[in-house]
């Protein structure tokens, strides 16, 4: 439990590319006061990518060192409430993208290692990306634009109060984005 705990914290001190939990709790606590989701939803990535990649049978260092579990970090906090508006399904999609994210990074990584070029964010970069182009794919997601983009909270006030003076549920049917 200890060393899942080491883990799970030193995700988010990989963040800034440190591998010590006290460069973890800093990037927690640097979270936690600006979004009670966002950190929220981190965790829940952060631990997401570290079963996965203990249930991948991946080496104990780079899990230990949160080589696995960053950029699952960023997709959650990409996706769940800013990319698409807060819902179930934006937060299972997030979850489900955090745990690809590992085994894409691993991927990466073989494919990189025969010329010893870091994978750093690519998973991120290369999933958001994807995602955010191919978002009409997605049923049920309500699509934010990036102009809209800010805190989860702000998001999701902002996307009510919009509702409210259109007269819209909050959900808003598939294929629509948020504009002003």
């Amino acid at each position: 439990i200890g060393e899942f705990f080491t883990a799970v914290v030193n995700n988010f001190a990989e963040i800034i590319f440190q591998a010590d939990m006290l460069s973890g709790a800093i990037v927690f606590i640097g979270i936690l006061i600006t979004s009670r989701i966002d950190v929220l939803s981190a965790v829940i990535a952060s631990c997401t990518a570290t079963l996965v990649a203990i249930a991948l049978g991946l080496p104990k260092g780079g899990i230990m060192a949160g080589l696995y579990g960053f950029n699952a970090i960023f997709l959650m906090m990409t996706f769940f409430g800013r990319g698409f508006a807060l819902s179930i399904k934006s937060f299972i999609y997030a979850v489900c993208a955090a745990a690809v994210s590992v085994i894409f990074y691993v991927g990466i990584g073989a494919l990189l290692a025969p010329i010893g070029a870091p994978v750093a964010a690519f998973p991120f970069a290369t999933i958001g990306i994807a995602s955010l182009i191919g978002r009409d794919a997605f049923t049920g997601l309500r699509y934010v634009e990036p102009l809209y983009w800010g805190v989860p909270e702000t998001i999701d006030k902002m996307l009510k109060e919009q509702d409210a003076e259109s007269g819209k549920d909050a959900a808003e049917p598939a294929g629509e984005s948020v504009t002003g």
